[in-house]
């Protein structure tokens, strides 16, 4: 059975901040969760994520995620229904709105007594959270590097070298997309779990410069601050490794069949101009906006070559992850 979650009363109760709600679920457990989350839902507000992929003009992703940035600070059970179609609780729940400071969950009522299941509610509502917020990074991320940059393809040439074997120069021109920029600000807000005050200090942070390219404004500065070190290392892996952004060539005939498909690194990446993004230290990153790269992409076919050039019919630039190549030429 799928888990409801239905809102029954929207007032606030005689306990403070508290709001009524219920859950349903299979066990006891389950409907005690649901009502969690809708109370955190109700309270905090909900940010829906619709995301949908389109590579090769096929819808290949379309998924709803729910997040919500609140954790649960006090509840209680008013009733409990259970019935064959599971278990069914009303509660009043008291949710905290505020980001997580200093890794405070609770503070005590009672200086010695340990309040366990409390402790316990508090706990299951922040790891889900977590975990929540979690996928809404890497839903977002499922994007990285095909839709984050955008890539202008000029005229080809067709050239010589000095020893006089054919070479095609493709130039072009990369630089970030901003919505893709926007999106990634919007979702570091909702999972960002601490604000630095002046004797308050964020274990890690993550700075964004960007411009909306319809703006004539100079472009902005976002800071994230981060102390969950879990979520700042899943974050900054998303940017390496197999994600790592490549430049794919594709030269396809007339019946669209592929005659060369190679991939090459861009020059941001290698040091002939400055970075789009830095890694630096494990506690932060910083994503370069407005930076630009303009180059070419130069195939060496030889003298002799294999390519039958009468074949050729479309040359394309495409941005794709590493994990999408299977030959890489090095500049």
């Amino acid at each position: 059975m799928k888990a409801l979650l239905v809102v029954w009363l929207m007032f606030l109760l005689p306990v403070a901040n508290a709001i009524q709600v219920s859950g349903q679920g299979k066990t006891f457990e389950e409907a005690k969760h649901n009502g969690f989350r809708t109370a955190i839902e109700i309270t905090v507000g909900a940010v829906v994520a619709s995301e949908r992929i389109i590579r090769n003009d096929i819808l290949s992703v379309n998924e709803i995620l729910v997040y919500s940035a609140g954790f649960i600070d006090n509840y209680k059970i008013n009733s409990k229904e259970v019935s064959p179609d599971g278990v069914f609780l009303l509660m009043d729940v008291s949710v905290s709105e505020n980001k997580l400071k200093d890794f405070l969950l609770s503070k005590p009522k009672n200086v010695v007594e340990f309040e366990t299941e409390r402790h316990i509610a508090q706990l299951s509502s922040y790891l889900y959270e977590k975990s929540t917020g979690d996928q809404l990074i890497d839903s977002l991320f499922k994007q990285y590097p095909y839709n984050a940059f955008n890539i202008k393809q000029e005229p080809y040439q067709f050239k010589h070298n000095p020893m006089r074997g054919a070479v095609i120069v493709i130039p072009y021109e990369i630089n970030w997309n901003y919505q893709f920029l926007s999106a990634l600000n919007d979702t570091l807000y909702r999972v960002e779990d601490v604000l630095p005050g002046l004797f308050k200090k964020a274990t890690s942070s993550i700075v964004i410069e960007s411009k909306n390219p319809n703006n004539l404004i100079l472009g902005k500065t976002d800071v994230h601050y981060f102390n969950d070190m879990v979520r700042m290392q899943k974050i900054k892996e998303n940017f390496v490794g197999l994600n790592d952004p490549r430049i794919q060539v594709t030269m396809t005939n007339s019946h669209n069949k592929k005659v060369l498909n190679m991939c090459v690194y861009p020059n941001f990446l290698t040091g002939y101009q400055r970075p789009f993004y830095r890694l630096g230290r494990p506690d932060h990153l910083t994503i370069f906006g407005n930076e630009k790269e303009r180059h070419s992409v130069k195939i060496e076919l030889g003298k002799d070559t294999s390519i039958d050039l009468s074949g050729i019919r479309y040359i394309k630039l495409t941005m794709v992850a590493n994990k999408d190549c299977d030959i890489i030429k090095r500049r």
